[in-house]
């Protein structure tokens, strides 16, 4: 099973993405694969340090939890940006 199969099944169960786990690592290794760092902040526009960062979304996740594990909608974020906005793990 590859890593999108694991999100798509990860949606349907309704995983919480408050617990985290390994679907939630998953995701978060699968994001920082593919993003050219350093790579300015989603939120901010400023770099930011390819060992201290979070996966942020688009969309809020809370009002669209059908695209919580939807890689088109996640994005790079500072810690401080990602908390700022809501962020709750």
């Amino acid at each position: 099973m590859d890593d999108e199969q694991r999100f798509a099944n990860a949606a349907e169960r309704g995983t919480p993405w408050e617990r985290g786990g390994t679907t939630r690592t998953l995701a978060r290794r699968w994001l920082s694969e593919r993003t050219d760092w350093p790579t300015p902040c989603a939120r901010c526009g400023e770099p930011v340090d390819p060992l201290r960062w979070h996966l942020g979304h688009r969309r809020d996740r809370q009002a669209h939890p059908e695209l919580t594990w939807e890689p088109g909608n996640w994005q790079v974020e500072h810690p401080r940006c990602s908390k700022s906005a809501g962020a709750t793990g």
